[in-house]
């Protein structure tokens, strides 16, 4: 019984550790941030490596941040409740070893979708920024440094953010904030393309760790903040609008002044644009057409039949208002790279927009 008792311990030695999280290269991160994808890029080395250098986005994207949650210095197990779980982590750290330590962890924790960047930050040859959060056209907000309001500009000044200490959110004490206006570029990887002149921001709320502080699309605040967007083309019938997932572009009320469109709530959100009053990216239902709009999926596999009576174009957009696809023969096969849930399903037709919401389920 002892010789086996042993013998069964060398070779439950010898049994490989099973791994459920997934290698990434450098190329496939790259590939993924030069596609819009939605992912957190997670670096757990310590700060004084952060701040040498980190990840930083493609040359001519939007801003990418990584957030930053130290392995070694216990960071990451005291606050690891603030990540995210509903989207891909991209974990890394120099060499590769405290990221796979890092993803273990947070497996052991109930996250699912989670990447070990192979080789870490040593072996990354692109892009790469030094110093704190974001690319330093933002700033830091705190309630007890900011004794007077703060004015926030994009790079090119066509976008203004005003708020006192009093607007940061409930039980938060300063947060970093940006703005930036998108390039025709930025606009296409991020699937709000604007078919017309006017301009599209962004703004990017991030707490002490590099985390989003968004809800959804939106952070409410304590106190009243000042949005001022320009545009390059000044036009009658411009307005401000805000995206909101599942609805699309909404219009918000804003004054004009001087060119300058500016809006005062309580709340600030993740996109805004100044487009024509017309102007949708993705509308509500089209009443008059929806109910000659038929959609039926196949017993048998993924596919999704669209039948439209008319020549339309169809466009599949995900929860956040992202450009998955677009249909050219009214059926749609979803990638298997797909994750499950809720898709909308653009139909345009004549200048008209139906709007109609699926779910999927792998």
């Amino acid at each position: 019984m002892r010789k086996w008792f042993w013998v069964g311990l060398i070779l439950l030695g010898m049994i490989p550790e099973i791994q459920a999280f997934n290698n990434l290269t450098y190329v496939e991160v790259q590939n993924r941030l030069l596609g819009g994808d939605t992912l957190l890029l997670l670096d757990v080395r310590e700060v004084s490596e952060y701040e040498a250098g980190h990840i930083a986005e493609p040359e001519g994207l939007l801003p990418v941040t990584p957030a930053i949650l130290p392995l070694n210095s216990f960071v990451l197990s005291n606050e690891i409740q603030r990540l995210p779980d509903d989207i891909d982590i991209i974990v890394y750290c120099r060499s590769g070893s405290r990221s796979a330590s890092a993803s273990r962890i947070l497996e052991n924790n109930g996250f699912t979708r989670i990447y070990n960047l192979s080789g870490g930050f040593s072996s990354w040859p692109y892009e790469s920024r030094s110093g704190g959060f974001g690319d330093h056209s933002g700033s830091w907000i705190d309630q007890y440094v900011d004794y007077e309001p703060r004015t926030i500009y994009s790079p090119d000044s066509s976008g203004r953010i005003t708020l006192s200490n009093t607007s940061l959110p409930e039980n938060r004490t300063r947060f970093y904030l940006e703005i930036h206006r998108l390039t025709e570029k930025q606009l296409e990887v991020a699937g709000l393309s604007i078919m017309e002149p006017g301009a599209c921001f962004r703004v990017t709320l991030l707490d002490d760790f590099g985390l989003p502080l968004f809800s959804g699309d939106s952070l409410a605040l304590s106190d009243l903040v000042s949005i001022s967007l320009a545009s390059d083309v000044l036009q009658t019938d411009l307005e401000m609008q805000t995206f909101v997932p599942g609805r699309g572009w909404i219009p918000v009320e804003s004054n004009l002044s001087d060119g300058r469109f500016i809006r005062l709530e309580p709340l600030l959100r993740k996109w805004y644009r100044l487009a024509s009053k017309k102007s949708t990216a993705l509308a509500e239902d089209d009443k008059a057409g929806e109910n000659i709009v038929r959609i039926y999926p196949n017993p048998f596999n993924n596919e999704l039949k669209i039948y439209t009576p008319w020549k339309a174009k169809i466009s599949i957009y995900d929860l956040q208002g992202r450009l998955v696809e677009r249909v050219s023969e009214n059926r749609w096969i979803p990638d298997p790279d797909h994750q499950s849930g809720i898709y909308f399903i653009m139909i345009e037709y004549s200048g008209r927009k139906i709007l109609r919401k699926v779910t999927y389920l792998k």
